[in-house]
């Protein structure tokens, strides 16, 4: 028994510290989504400038800089700073553990009164390369957020998914597309499509 768990933990340790070679990369984007989708809320759209730095073949960091309106009711900025660590669970296959932080403005439209949500963010996400051009990828999040209101009750706790595809046209170039639902309370968009362009470096 005492040399099957040291087996498992010698395999372990072999997984967690296999080369993932993150890479570095700037990526424009624009997204369209809800304010508040399972309810019907109206649609809103946006753009987003985001980006990672690879410091190691397993560490990263990163963020993103982002702007929606929900027209004629407020609008909104936010600016999203991340890290993460991304391990290759297989051949193909590469999980990453990320955590981030995001800060927002909101300002009313009506009222010109301004808030200032936050969020933290646990992210855990896998991407499966089909090929040396397409890989498919999702991602899991768990977010704390404060939505900057005198009603606490508005304060949230929530979890988001994603699902999406890129396809790489060069080794510097690729297109992606994402679908993702859920509201961290800071870019606040729910039942969100994303399509970005990738330069990686």
């Amino acid at each position: 028994m005492k040399r099957i768990a040291l087996t498992l933990a010698a395999l372990l340790l072999a997984t967690t510290t296999a080369f993932a070679q993150t890479s570095s990369f700037v990526e424009g984007a624009w997204a369209t989504g809800g304010e508040n989708g399972r309810n019907g809320g109206s649609k809103q759209n946006g753009l987003e400038v985001a980006g990672a730095w690879g410091i190691s073949d397993n560490w990263y960091i990163g963020g993103a800089l982002g702007r929606f309106d929900r027209k004629d009711v407020a609008e909104n900025n936010y600016l999203n700073l991340n890290g993460g660590y991304a391990v290759k669970a297989a051949e193909n296959t590469t999980l990453n553990f990320e955590g981030g932080l995001w800060f927002g403005e909101e300002t009313d439209d009506l009222t010109n009164i301004k808030t200032k949500p936050s969020a933290i963010e646990a992210k855990v996400g896998l991407t499966q390369s089909l090929s040396d051009k397409l890989s498919v990828f999702g991602t899991l999040s768990l977010v704390r957020a404060d939505l900057d209101t005198d009603n606490k009750d508005d304060d949230l706790s929530n979890s988001i998914w994603t699902i999406g595809g890129a396809y790489n046209f060069t080794d510097l170039f690729s297109l992606n597309i994402k679908y993702g639902d859920g509201s961290n309370g800071v870019n606040g968009m729910t039942q969100v499509v994303r399509i970005g362009a990738r330069f990686s470096f």
